[in-house]
């Protein structure tokens, strides 16, 4: 692990048959170590939110590592580490939370629209990962933190390195605290801001659009009645979940979870796309319905780690799925599906590109 998404409509197909077990499976990670696997729903659930798992390790150098990516290397302060999280998410709840997001919905919108304005005249196949849903979710995303337009060229940098598999970890420069700084924020926001995940936003936005194209029934319903609109995000949330959505932790001390024993130091790694299709949970776990209910997804994680940008995540995606259909009236794919494909350069995943027509 992690298991490589093929394409954006399935899951690997190990993960079924791990489902299957009644408890978590250690297996070997892509670094040559070991891990357990949580694949199940309600043990994601609840081993997300145990206060014994988090990014801190004993001894990070000789961690168990997932992958080779910076992007959740492990930390080195067991006794600290849940207390600076949770300050660090007080210092930007304010900023992300339901009621500043809410009033953004105006700024959404124009964003967006300066985007499509700019796309309206194209005659041939447009990328609507790049030109769009990057911009959108990046503009948006530094907008809500107060990045300074100068600065956001080093932080999209940043990103891309946290992410990527090979290389190492980025160093954090004088410039880097400067931007903190003069947002008012201080360096215990570090971490939230390196990961309040525009690439991941703009990647489930490129997913949204991608999922209704592929579904016409869907989106014809939707267009029929607008009002489906919420729960269409929801189903989107629950299935595009790009590159897996696989999120390491470690075992702060021994954990008796069933018949297995996790012991202080062992990484667990949750797999959000794997816990979204578990049939025992989700009927027809594999079909895209916009109207599924209930739908209680984990597609922002549970417990402590609950995504940040959950909140705007939604805004972003109602926005966009609102808007491009109507303003871009025989939108389709200048692509069969079967060439759009899954970006496995980073380890957020998403799609290389999503080229379209209208």
């Amino acid at each position: 692990m992690p298991f490589p998404c093929t394409t954006p409509f399935t899951e690997p197909s190990a993960f079924r048959s791990l489902r299957a077990h009644d408890r978590p499976v250690r297996l070997r990670t892509s670094t040559g170590d070991t891990g357990w696997l949580v694949c199940r729903y309600a043990d994601t659930r609840q081993l997300c939110a145990d206060q014994r798992i988090s990014r801190s390790h004993p001894d990070p150098p000789n961690a168990p590592r997932l992958w080779t990516a910076p992007l959740f290397a492990p930390v080195a302060d067991p006794e600290t580490e849940l207390q600076r999280h949770q300050a660090g998410r007080r210092a930007l709840s304010s900023a992300f939370g339901r009621r500043s997001i809410a009033p953004l919905a105006g700024a959404a919108q124009s964003v967006l629209d300066s985007i499509l304005d700019g796309l309206s005249d194209r005659t041939g196949p447009t990328d609507l990962c790049a030109e769009l849903a990057a911009p959108f979710a990046a503009r948006m995303v530094f907008d809500v933190v107060g990045v300074r337009e100068e600065d956001r060229p080093l932080c999209l940098h940043r990103s891309h390195l946290l992410r990527v598999s090979e290389g190492p970890p980025p160093v954090l420069d004088p410039a880097r605290i400067r931007v903190m700084a003069d947002t008012g924020q201080d360096e215990a926001t570090l971490a939230f801001f390196d990961v309040t995940e525009h690439e991941t936003l703009a990647a489930r936005i490129a997913y949204g659009l991608l999922f209704l194209l592929a579904y016409p029934d869907q989106l014809c319903r939707l267009q029929r009645t607008p009002a489906l609109i919420s729960s269409a995000v929801e189903e989107i949330l629950r299935l595009a979940v790009p590159g897996g959505s696989w999120i390491p932790r470690y075992a702060r001390e021994d954990i008796e979870f069933g018949p297995i024993l996790i012991e202080r130091g062992d990484l667990v790694v949750f797999s959000l796309q794997s816990a979204n299709r578990d049939e025992g949970v989700f009927p027809d776990a594999n079909r895209f319905l916009i109207d599924r209910s209930p739908n209680q997804h984990i597609g922002f994680g549970y417990g402590k780690y609950h995504c940040l940008a959950a909140h705007l995540s939604r805004l972003l995606l109602r926005t966009a799925i609102s808007t491009v259909f109507s303003r871009m009236p025989g939108l389709r794919l200048a692509v069969p599906l079967d060439r759009i494909e899954v970006d496995r350069t980073q380890v957020t995943g998403g799609l290389n590109a999503l080229p379209v027509v209208w």
